[in-house]
């Protein structure tokens, strides 16, 4: 049995996801549809922000977030699928992506309210 496990804030560093955005369409388009979704250069604030800008909660939790799905979905690309899915804290909304619980969209669109309001 395969576990799809992703991890909470604390995680995220400056650079993060960028081989996975330029080895794999699959996370090309995971980056491009949060992108898209929340009005935000996803992969500008994870490739090019500094660990203070990218620390800040409400940018670390849409960075994990899209993180972890493209990851995923680079990973399914190559035939290896997961059967559970988890997720710590913000990874949980990833882990639900994932298993198909949710839409893409719609968990972009929770992480990136749930981000702002724990930053306030």
């Amino acid at each position: 049995m395969i576990a799809a496990i992703f991890p909470g804030q604390g995680s995220q560093k400056p650079g993060m996801g960028q081989s996975l955005y330029n080895g794999s369409e699959s996370a090309k388009s995971v980056f491009e549809q949060v992108s898209d979704t929340l009005n935000i250069d996803v992969a500008k604030l994870c490739f090019e922000s500094d660990e203070e800008t990218l620390r800040a909660t409400q940018n670390a939790q849409v960075a994990l977030f899209t993180c972890g799905i493209a990851a995923y979905r680079a990973l399914a690309d190559t035939g290896i699928t997961a059967e559970v899915f988890a997720g710590h804290s913000i990874g949980e909304y990833a882990a639900h992506v994932c298993a198909g619980n949710i839409p893409l969209e719609v968990g972009a669109i929770l992480v990136k309210k749930r981000g702002r309001v724990m930053a306030e």
